[in-house]
């Protein structure tokens, strides 16, 4: 069994040997073909390679050959190109004379065609002939073109910017409107305009005198504007405006809140000088070595300078589109030049007038407020405008800023210093009323108020003087309590030195309190008015009713013991002397208040009141005593000579004014 099993065993490996034998066979035999494959597969490229080599040897030098061609054929055409150019630079002037020596005005088009031309014939010729006649005579057409065009730009340059309607410019200056072209011719003008200016300066090497023209035109009518406007401001101030006359300072004040409805246009145009009735002695004449007051027409200055701004900001806006980056600081310094110099005169002029103020010129500073106060809104905005320009034009409107500034902090610390000082005793009211410099420093003040954040602002830029409006106001009030103190020992007597000074302080705080005075004090000074003020006329008053109460003492009836009988002789001397001492003094007090006033209906009707109670009961008392006993006297006609109801009346008419 086993030995069967073997056997099988070796016919399947026998028969396994035999199929592998003839598997190596069919491999033996695919790899003979594929040699012999390859071997004829190489012989193909190489076949293939030797070709090619052949063809590469045969087609270069053609390729060679055909670029050459191509070359000469490119020179050929660039040769007969410039044979073609050279001919017409030659041409030029005969194709082109015609052209040039119209108007350009006619067909711009066709002239600027005709300029390029010329300026590339004159270029070919500097460069190629520069001694040639062709260049002389390419030149002198290139010059006649030039001119003519010249011409037609300044032509543009005037459609482009012709004159504003002042009216328009005014409205626009004082309601904050933009400046704005509705016309449309103008509108295209400015595009021609831009259009030429390109190609003018893209064309041109020198532009000097293009430059120099547009410069000189728009100058001319920027100054136009500013002039025109100027006028147009100061003939609408004039209709508004009476007469002209030397205004005092409350006149001012008056006539500056009457002309215009606008927060700006308010009686700029007036002269606001104070006259003999703001200085102290009203019986001097004006110094003979004063110049006489210009006028000032500070409204149409103040617009003048607005205006000045708002044309310069526009005419940057028109260089930057018009003129290259490199040509637009110069040539807006030549447009603003005149004009800042117009306007720096005018400037100076008001200037003088703020430094020549004194006694009798300072209403002027008030009227110049509203000047000071347009500068400081302005001079960040003009800088801004003017930021391409000179320092000198951009920084003019600062520098006149400072000096009015400086000049205005002078101004105000001259007016304290005058209103301090003691003046001569005949301008003294006779009537022991307010003192002209009283009023006129609170009509100064009031005026002041309303530019009060102008005048702190005067005083922290020019660092002449501490603190703001409401310190300054204090000072004010201060040097005008003391100089009506120094004022009242300037009377003769007692009654008028104390009912000056009573009037004057009542004065001075009915002004304050019935005003935006006392909120900017009370900002600071917390009861200056109500208590410091209010006190010291309350002391002045009783001051003042003291001299009754003199009066009064005279009549006292404590140590008088009168008998129901008869008289005793100490009782009559002693009422002899009551009725007599009471007679002399209510007689001399009473026919000096006689002659005094007290403005004030309030303050009048309170003291004749005050001095009624003071008098009346006692001297009643007096009366009634005397009438009981007449027999203290044989000549009652003596002591009886003004009846209680005569006191009455008497006092009722002291002070009134219309007496």
């Amino acid at each position: 069994m086993s030995e069967f099993c073997a056997i099988t065993r070796r016919r399947d490996i026998e028969s396994q040997i035999i199929k592998d034998q003839e598997k190596i066979d069919a491999i033996r035999s695919c790899m003979i073909s594929s040699t012999k494959m390859s071997a004829q597969m190489s012989g193909i490229l190489e076949n293939f390679g030797n070709r090619l080599e052949k063809l590469e040897k045969a087609v270069i030098p053609v390729h060679r050959q055909t670029k050459d061609l191509q070359r000469l054929q490119e020179n050929l055409g660039k040769v007969m190109d410039s044979i073609e150019n050279v001919i017409g630079y030659h041409n030029v002037v005969k194709r082109n004379q015609a052209i040039i020596n119209t108007d350009a005005a006619e067909n711009v088009l066709r002239y600027t065609t005709a300029m390029t031309d010329l300026l590339e014939a004159d270029e070919f010729f500097r460069k190629s002939s520069p001694d040639s006649p062709e260049l002389r005579k390419v030149s002198s057409l290139v010059e006649t073109g030039r001119t003519k065009l010249l011409v037609y730009y300044e032509t543009l340059l005037k459609s482009s910017a012709t004159c504003e309607d002042p009216k328009y410019l005014l409205t626009a200056i004082t309601s904050g409107l933009s400046l704005v072209d509705n016309n449309e011719d103008s509108e295209k003008t400015m595009d021609e305009l831009k259009k030429m200016s390109n190609w003018i300066f893209e064309r041109f090497g020198s532009i000097g005198d293009f430059s120099d023209t547009y410069a000189r035109t728009r100058e001319q009518i920027f100054a136009q504007n500013i002039s025109a406007v100027k006028e147009a401001a100061q003939s609408s101030v004039s209709k508004e405006t009476p007469a002209k006359k030397n205004f005092t300072i409350r006149r001012a004040s008056k006539a500056r809140k009457s002309i215009g409805k606008s927060k700006f246009s308010r009686s700029l145009s007036m002269r606001s000088t104070l006259n003999k009735s703001f200085s102290i002695d009203t019986g001097s004449s004006p110094n003979p070595k004063k110049s006489a007051p210009v006028e000032l027409n500070v409204y149409a200055t103040s617009i003048a300078f607005q205006a000045f701004v708002r044309l310069a900001d526009r005419e940057i806006r028109v260089a930057q589109e018009v003129l290259p980056e490199a040509s637009v600081e110069d040539v807006l310094d030549k447009i603003v030049s005149n004009s800042v110099a117009q306007l720096n005169m005018t400037a100076e002029k008001l200037l003088a007038e703020l430094n020549r103020c004194d006694n009798e010129e300072f209403g002027v500073f008030i009227e110049l407020c509203p000047f000071i106060k347009m500068l400081q809104k302005i001079q960040s905005q003009v800088t801004s405008v003017l930021q391409f320009a000179s320092d000198d034009n951009r920084r003019f409107i600062p520098k006149t800023l400072r000096k009015m500034e400086s000049a205005a902090a002078d101004v105000l610390q001259r007016y304290q210093e005058m209103v301090q000082q003691d003046k001569p005793k005949n301008n003294l009211p006779d009537d022991a009323t307010v003192h002209n410099l009283i009023s006129d420093a609170l009509y100064f003040l009031n005026s002041l108020e309303e530019y009060s954040d102008l005048v702190s602002q005067v005083f922290t830029h020019t660092g002449k003087r501490q603190g703001g409006f409401a310190d300054y106001m204090i000072g004010i009030i201060g040097a005008i309590a003391l100089a009506t103190q120094t004022k009242s020992f300037q009377y003769p007597d007692q009654t008028r030195q104390k009912l000056f000074f009573l009037n004057n302080q009542h004065y001075i705080c009915k002004k304050l309190t019935s005003s935006k005075l006392s909120k900017h004090i009370e900002s600071t000074h917390e009861e200056f008015v109500n208590n410091q003020l209010s006190i010291e006329e309350e002391k002045r008053r009783d001051e003042f009713l003291d001299l009754w109460i003199d009066v009064k003492r005279n009549i006292d009836l404590s140590e008088l013991k009168l008998s129901t009988n008869k008289v005793s002789g100490g009782e009559k001397q002693k009422l002899k002397d009551l009725f007599r001492d009471f007679n002399t003094s209510f007689s001399e007090l009473n026919s000096v208040c006689k002659t005094l006033t007290v403005p004030d209906e309030v303050l009048r009707n309170d003291l004749k009141g005050e001095i009624q109670r003071i008098l009346l009961c006692s001297y009643t008392e007096l009366w009634d005593a005397g009438q009981k006993k007449n027999d203290f006297t044989s000549k009652p006609t003596k002591y009886f000579v003004y009846s209680p109801d005569q006191v009455q009346e008497m006092i009722e008419s002291l002070f009134d004014p219309s007496n």
